[in-house]
């Protein structure tokens, strides 16, 4: 109403028919999965909640894509199942997926709540490198690593500078 659109235009321009649009207003129904990309590029903006969490994250982008479980799994070379999987939480994507999936989903290095240790796991990940690989690029050892991605330790004031430049420093 605010663009000075009737239903019929809306529907057009998202892609559906007028009862859909007509049954959305209503609060009948809510979006498919399939109809979730037209409304967001007609809204310019994500009305759901934003959630927090990979496994929530991965369901949201996935669905603001417009794809169910098996289009994802295809989309990164694996079964439906694994999709499922780490949307629940039950297991993990293994390092070679994060960069495709930190594309798709946005990465955790913008969230200004993560910690240091967040913030270095998100970066490795999304360069799709294991901790011993870090740990050998920086001279240390993947304990080290571990360590301070689990938020166990700090790094030390000599890798304060190269977090930095990575974007993932202390804030002054």
């Amino acid at each position: 109403m605010d663009l000075g659109l009737t239903q019929a235009q809306v529907a057009r321009l998202i892609g559906v028919t007028l009862m859909t649009v007509y049954g959305w207003e209503r609060g009948r129904f809510t979006p498919a999965t399939r109809h979730l990309p037209g409304v967001l590029r007609f809204l310019g903006e994500d009305p759901r909640a934003q959630v927090q969490g990979f496994a929530a994250r991965l369901r949201a982008a996935r669905e603001g894509l417009g794809l169910s479980q098996k289009g994802l799994g295809m989309r990164l070379g694996v079964h439906p199942s694994t999709v499922w999987h780490w949307e629940h939480g039950r297991t993990q994507p293994s390092i070679q997926f994060w960069p495709l999936i930190l594309d798709l989903i946005g990465s955790d290095l913008a969230e200004p709540r993560a910690t240091t240790g967040d913030r270095l796991l998100a970066l490795r990940r999304a360069r799709g490198v294991t901790q011993a690989e870090l740990a050998t690029e920086l001279g240390l050892t993947q304990q080290g690593i571990s360590e301070w991605e689990r938020g166990l330790r700090q790094p030390p004031g000599r890798f304060e500078k190269w977090l930095q430049n990575q974007g993932i420093g202390r804030r002054a």
